[in-house]
């Protein structure tokens, strides 16, 4: 569900030890923005599919990061 999903997406960035900067939701999306000590960006945002789906989409830096963004959706998917 996107509930559980959003929740799974704060408990990977504090595992990951990075800050919550921007956490806003409703009942069909969520956006996490966060930020690497290096100052990269962290995007996450999850949109609402049916009741046990739920679109997840990371991006790190401007022009990505595809291990870190890896690294943050394999902790998401170990929270879930």
């Amino acid at each position: 569900s996107l509930d559980r999903t959003h929740n799974a997406a704060l408990g990977a960035l504090r595992k990951l030890q990075l800050p919550v900067i921007v956490d806003r939701k409703d009942k069909s999306t969520a956006k996490i923005e966060s930020e690497y000590a290096d100052g990269k960006h962290v995007w996450i945002d999850l949109e609402y599919q049916s009741k046990n789906v739920t679109k997840v989409e990371i991006r790190v830096g401007t022009l990505g990061d595809e291990v870190r963004s890896r690294e943050i959706l394999d902790n998401l998917t170990r929270q879930l």
